[in-house]
């Protein structure tokens, strides 16, 4: 009994029922054979709900046999060390019809999903990812996520997002 009341209280310890995410940072690397005047930041809200603007123009066809990964991991003393379970990675294709992260987004910059990706603004204004499909609680603390689109081992866009959850 005491164990099973040790186990809920943890439990509720880790609900974020009401999750409060923070972004702290934004960093953008892109190749400039294929995107240029590339800007992302943070909007600042009332109801610290994790939201960002992104305006960038690519300028070439992605490559058909790209490929793109995302990953969030726990910082431990300011490295991005400790896995969360949330490491995906897909073709350029998969990521265009995708329904978690890359059809949302694409959906939000009223782009085509179509493959490959031809040259197109990719303008979103307070863009507020979709939470339904990632778990119900993580643990408070701060976050790296990673969204990395590359082609032959090359960083095509690398978007890193630095957050805090509470």
């Amino acid at each position: 009994m005491l164990l099973l009341l040790g186990l809920c209280v943890l439990r509720l310890d880790l609900v974020q029922s009401d999750l409060q995410i923070i972004i702290d940072n934004i960093d953008v690397e892109v190749d400039e054979e294929y995107f240029g005047d590339c800007e992302a930041q943070a909007c600042e809200n009332d109801e610290m709900i994790a939201e960002f603007s992104l305006d960038c123009k690519l300028i070439k066809t992605l490559p058909i046999d790209g490929t793109m990964k995302a990953i969030l991991l726990g910082m431990v003393n300011g490295e991005p060390t400790e896995p969360t379970g949330i490491d995906m990675e897909m073709s350029m294709c998969q990521l265009v019809n995708d329904t978690i992260i890359g059809g949302p987004l694409f959906n939000a910059m009223k782009v085509e999903p179509k493959c490959p990706l031809e040259p197109t603004a990719l303008q979103v204004e307070c863009y507020n990812p979709p939470m339904d499909n990632f778990p119900d609680f993580f643990p408070p603390g701060e976050y790296k996520f990673t969204f990395d689109l590359t082609h032959d081992d090359a960083h095509l866009f690398l978007f890193e997002v630095y957050l805090t959850l509470y």
